[in-house]
């Protein structure tokens, strides 16, 4: 079923109502592609702020931390 225009914020779906479902959504698959909407740590941190899930000054601290690690772990997490 295609997104509508609507559940598109700042390049990330949100349609399920709820957060661990639209964060697995960061990886949806258009026209038979998978696509990565979460290439990097810095669009990880872009996403939790859109999702309302980290104030400014956390993503600020974990800009400044090794982020990485934790980018490849989430990722991990993602697809398991």
């Amino acid at each position: 079923m295609p997104v509508r225009e609507d559940e598109w914020r700042d390049g990330f779906i949100f349609l399920a109502n709820n957060t661990a479902l639209d964060f697995l959504n960061t990886c949806p698959v258009v026209e038979g592609t998978t696509q990565e909407l979460l290439p990097d740590f810095e669009s990880v941190l872009r996403w939790f702020s859109v999702a309302g899930l980290l104030t400014q000054a956390q993503l600020q601290s974990l800009r400044a931390s090794r982020g990485e690690s934790a980018y490849k772990k989430l990722l991990a997490f993602r697809e398991e």
